[in-house]
Parts: structure tokens; sequence; C-alpha cells
């Protein structure tokens, strides 16, 4: 929104936030407003800024909104502002007879419809603009409803100024003077470009307000008619094309083909964006152009084979981890004999002597890659730490370590001769760079742990990103870690989002389940526990594996390492088919509370437990039909002959018995005629 168009309001009231919802409703339509609680924050407010309007509730704190009123009135910096008071009244109209009497501009009485508040609110914001007052037109339109109202301004020879805003806060502005199109302006357009943009939207709210315009706010004389007809053909084609586009949860990478330099600016930017991992909605609002125009261009980047369009980053995780190793079968036999190596290794480790030989092997032999990427690099490197030394105290060996371009580093850790283990620590930024040469970084992968140290939206946008720049080159194993490490007030942090402010948190991960209020806006909130927020924000479902550790304990790494690596076994194997489950309403449980165990890893409450599996169980083959002879011959050897035999088909009555009806017992005491 422009300075000029843009709208100051103060908002007086004990409880600003939820008195006559004011606040909401000013902000749907009027956009940004200010709020003051007490009459000392709204003076200091009014003494350092000069607002539209200011809107007094009739409780304030100490004062009533009159008193205040009459304040605000006698005061010459303010005593020019319009002043709206809100309150309840008597059958007599005390309170607006005395709201007026101090100087109040409009007395709105409490409740009020509130179109009629917007209505009495409105025509002191839009004097603002030196206009008349009047507004012919304040209503929500859909896309389809636009063209209408440009032709019904055209046709009535409207002169002013029509606005559009669009629910994300995109604002157009169209002129018209007498009927004909003057100026248009839109975000990161202009003209007739504008009139295109503002077509394309899907819903928006006009208003539409009868001013004298300004010479310098003339620069077309322009049919609006004509100009439609025009501009709905590309809105149309905008719409298929929009329509085409990959579902936001799909990933977009590089494709094979190598990039043209002869593609505009802005298309290799969204490229660029798009492999760094942004998903399709963050991509066509990352650019200063029209979100119809970066549409355009990712369409175009996709249609001509330079973007390449992957299913979201865990669809059929399980098939598809088995899918990654069908390739890599060469170190199946690692893992079991690293499972069974670290199993061994008692705790605490010993002290190790510091002249150990390095492992003999070099980093230009293969060996099996596990990636640990994450947020934190301090986290990342106590990870790995601990590994080093888990490998050196099983084999005697120190590792050998080499340090790749922009913070990429190997460390090969030796746990026996023959078991050998590359860690490939990637580093919390993922840059051009290290794009180029990522595939490289993680040939002869086998697994992806990945440490999420913080779970506010701006990191966990970022861990989204470089989580879907691994899943596009590897589909195996990932494990994900919340590590618990004290920060220097002693505290193991968890940092969040407020839910309705948006303030960052953090919290102690022990106080999960705990009330608590965000210091910012005071609304209570529950603090989530650290592996299900992290599952819910980032989209994780069951059977990717989730667990808390304390990346410095070693006894901790040792059982991350052992579930990496039985993660790893079974997804060599196909996957076995479950089946399915029938859904019985169970009666709800609270189960009591359970103290964290620093001395293990702690998994999700809602991980995988084990199922038995169709493939496991005996196979049994089905009974052959016994036919009607055979029936017979049995019924003849069975039963002796008796004369109700003869004035009885007891054969057909087994046959056509109802099983729920049928009583052997009597039928044998009457076969023998008892």
């Amino acid at each position: 929104m422009s300075d000029e168009s843009k709208n100051e309001i103060l908002f007086v009231s004990k409880d600003p936030n939820n008195q006559f919802s004011i606040k909401s409703l000013l902000l749907e339509n009027f956009g940004e407003i200010q709020t003051a609680d007490t009459r000392i924050r709204a003076n200091q407010l009014t003494s350092s800024q000069k607002y539209d309007l200011i809107i007094l509730d009739m409780e304030i704190p100490n004062v009533t909104g009159v008193n205040y009123c009459k304040s605000l009135k006698s005061n010459k910096k303010s005593q020019g502002i319009p002043v709206v008071i809100i309150g309840d009244d008597d059958d007599r109209g005390t309170n607006c007879i005395n709201a007026f009497e101090a100087g109040a501009d409009e007395f709105i009485q409490f409740p009020f419809l509130a179109d009629v508040g917007l209505a009495r609110i409105g025509r002191f914001l839009r004097k603002k603009s030196g206009g008349s007052g009047s507004s012919y037109l304040s209503v929500r339109v859909a896309s389809g409803d636009l063209p209408g109202i440009l032709q019904y301004l055209e046709s009535d020879m409207k002169t002013g100024k029509l606005t559009i805003k669009h629910d994300d806060e995109r604002v157009a502005v169209v002129v018209f003077n007498e009927g004909r199109l003057a100026h248009a302006t839109a975000p990161y357009c202009k003209e007739l470009d504008a009139i295109t943009e503002v077509l394309s939207w899907e819903a928006s709210h006009v208003t539409f307000d009868e001013i004298v315009l300004k010479e310098e706010e003339i620069k077309f004389d322009l049919e609006m008619t004509g100009i439609i007809m025009n501009c709905v053909v590309e809105v149309d084609e905008f719409k298929e094309i929009q329509q085409s586009l990959p579902e936001n949860e799909l990933m977009l990478g590089p494709s094979d083909k190598e990039l043209d330099n002869s593609l505009e600016l802005g298309q290799k930017k969204i490229y660029e964006f798009a492999v760094n991992g942004y998903p399709k909605d963050e991509l066509l609002k990352l650019q200063k152009v029209p979100e119809r125009k970066a549409t355009m261009w990712l369409h175009n980047l996709i249609e001509e084979g330079y973007l390449k369009v992957y299913p979201p980053p865990f669809e059929n995780y399980s098939q598809a981890t088995y899918e990654a190793y069908k390739k890599l079968l060469i170190f199946a036999k690692t893992f079991p004999q690293l499972k069974e190596i670290v199993s061994n290794i008692s705790f605490p480790l010993p002290e190790m002597a510091s002249n150990l030989p390095f492992g003999a092997k070099d980093l230009l032999s293969a060996a099996p890659k596990i990636v640990i990427a994450g947020d934190n690099l301090d986290h990342l490197n106590l990870l790995v730490e601990s590994m080093a030394l888990i490998s050196t105290a099983a084999s005697k060996l120190k590792p050998i370590v080499k340090k790749h371009r922009k913070g990429v580093i190997t460390t090969r850790l030796y746990f026996s001769e023959k078991v050998i283990i590359d860690i490939q620590q990637l580093p919390p930024a993922f840059d051009k760079l290290i794009l180029n040469t990522l595939n490289e970084y993680i040939s002869d992968l086998y697994g992806i742990i990945f440490l999420v140290s913080a779970q506010d939206k701006k990191c966990r946008e970022e861990n989204l990103r470089r989580l879907r720049i691994l899943r596009q080159r590897f589909k195996g194993v990932n494990y994900f870690i919340v590590p618990r490490v004290l920060n220097q007030n002693n505290v193991c942090e968890f940092r969040m989002d407020c839910s309705n402010c948006g303030y960052t948190l953090a919290v102690d991960m022990k106080m999960a389940g705990s009330m608590g209020e965000c210091p910012i806006c005071k609304d209570s909130l529950t603090i989530p526990d650290a592996l299900d927020h992290l599952a819910h924000t980032m989209h994780l479902p069951d059977d990717v594996p989730i667990a808390q550790i304390k990346p410095q304990v070693h006894n901790h790494v040792r059982d991350l390492i052992n579930i990496v690596c039985e993660s790893i076994i079974e997804a060599l194997n196909p996957p076995k088919i479950v089946p399915k489950k029938v859904e019985r309403e169970q009666p709800q449980v609270k189960l009591p509370t359970v103290a964290q165990n620093d001395t293990t890893v702690r998994e999700r409450s809602n991980s995988p437990k084990t199922t038995i599996h169709a493939a496991d169980m005996p196979e049994i083959t089905p009974p052959s039909p016994i036919s009607k002879n055979e029936i017979d011959s049995v019924f003849n050897e069975v039963f002796v002959e008796s004369d109700n035999l003869s004035d009885t088909n007891f054969l057909d009555e087994i046959l056509n018995a109802d099983e729920d009806k049928f009583d052997i017992d009597d039928f044998i005491k009457t076969v023998k005629g008892n």
C-alpha cells in the first residue's frame, strides 16, 4: 500500500484486541491499525505520530472515552484529528449527547452492524484523499464480477479512484476520468498490465471514491470496454497455465538440460530458487514481478525441460527406500557388522592414547556414506565428534578427516579392519557451489541423519529447502534428530513461533505440555513436544523415524547408530505388505506422565510399532468342497439303519439346515430313533 493511500488509525480501549471486534474489522477493510490500552500510551503515540482517525472506547482505564475526547480536542496537536467514540448507550442517548458535546465527530452505539460501522468510520478516512466523502461502491467481488464493475463505472461516466485490495494485501488503483481509463497501478506493474493483473485475482475488495482528479493523475484517455476484452484473453490463458502447474507439495529440481543463457533474468532467478528447494508458492512471490508473470516463467521452465517435477519428499517412503538401495548392495554386509560392533562397546568409553595410529586406507577408496546435515553447525560437530570417539574405541584407529570447499567435511571412521564408514558433513547453507557438486559428495550414500535444532518459521522453511534438495538426490533412509544441547543458561532450548502473533519463542524442552504466555501478544499457549511439533510442521509421515538425543553423550550416539543400521538393513529387503486393520473406536485413556530418560534415545510417541505381516504367517490350504455322494457315504457308515430313514430325508436336512439353528445332538437322536 502506498503512503498516499495508507490510513493511520489509532484505537484506544481497555481491551483493544477483543473489544467490539473493531481491530479485526478495521484491519480487514482499512489496513494497518495501532492500539493503546491506557491514556498514557495513547498520549505517547499521538505526540509522536500524526493520525488520520482516532477511535475511542467508552471504557478506558482511569478515564472515560468522553473525557479523553475532551483532552484530545483541547490539544493543538490532536484537535484536528477526527474522533469516533464507540460504546453502549441508554434509551435517552446520554452517552451519544455527551460524546458530541465533548467534540467527538461521530458516536457509534454498540452493538452495531459491521457495514454501518464501516460506513461511518470510512467517511472520515476518505476525506483524507481530498474527495467529497461519498463512496458509490464498497463491496467484495470475485474475479468474474470485476469486469462488470469496470463497465458500470464507464457507462455512468464516473470520475474518481477504484481501489482494489487482494486478500494478501496487494493493492491496485484504477483512475477514471468521465468513465474512461486515466491511470492504473498494481504491484510491480501499471496501465494495461495493471488491468490484466487485477482481472486475474481470484477475489478482492473494491471501493470507489468519487473525487476531483489532479492534472498529473490523468495520463490516458482510453475506452475501458475495449481494454477489458483484450485483457480477458490473457487472463484466461494465465488461469489455464495456473491450473497446470504442479501442486505445492511436489518438489521442483534441476533436469539434465542446461539452462539457456537467452532466458530472461527473472526466469533464471526462478530456476535458481527452484533448484535451491523453494516450493511453488514461494517461487511465485520471491521476485518483484506480478505473480501472473512469474507463473508464466515457471510454466515455461517446466515445459521446456529445464526443471523436473519430483514427488513429495516422503511419498511411499518404505517402497522408495527399497528402490534407492537396489544399486547399493555392494556395502549391504557392512551395516549388520557395524551394528554388532557398536552393540558390544562398553560405556563410559575408556581414555584413549594420543599416539594412536590413523586408519590405513585413504579417502580415495570406496566406503558407504552417511550424510549429517542440519541447521546448527555446533550440534553437527558434536554428533560427528561422538561418532569419531566411538569408532576409535572400537578399532583403536584415529579417523581421517578431509575438508572440502564451502564447509563440506568427510570423516572416515574405522570400526574394524573391514567396517569403514564415511561421514559426509554438510554445512547449514547450501550455496550454488555445493549444489553443483552435491551429487559427487553423496555418491555411495546409505542414509541421512538430519538434525533439526530450531523449529521457528524461518528455520523450518530453510530446513524444508535443505530436505527437498537432499530428497531429490537420495530416496533412502532419513533419520530426523532433535538434539538436546544445553545453552548458556543450562537449558535445552526449543525454538517455536507463537501461533497468534508469530513471535519466535525460546522454551525449555522439559516444559512440553505446560501452559505459557507469549510476552508480545499475551496469548496463552501450550508448549508442544519437540518431536510431535517437528513431525507436524515438516509434514513427516509415521514411518519416517524421529528421535531426540544428546549428541555429546556417547551412549546416545551409539543407540542412534544402531537404529540407523536397523533402518538401513530393513530397507535393503523388499517392504512387507501390512494387512489392513479394522478401525475400532477405543476409549480414551490418560497415560501417566513419565520423566524423559537421559540415557537412551527417545523416539516420538507415534513411531511405528512391530506388526505381523501377511508374508510372515504360515500358509493355510483351504479344504476342498465335499460332494453330496461323499456325505451320503459317511452318513451310511456312521448311522445305523432305522425305520425313520424311510420317512425323512436326513441328508437333505443336513444340507439345507440353518447353521445357527441346526442341533447335531437332536439330529443323532432322531436318526437312532431315541
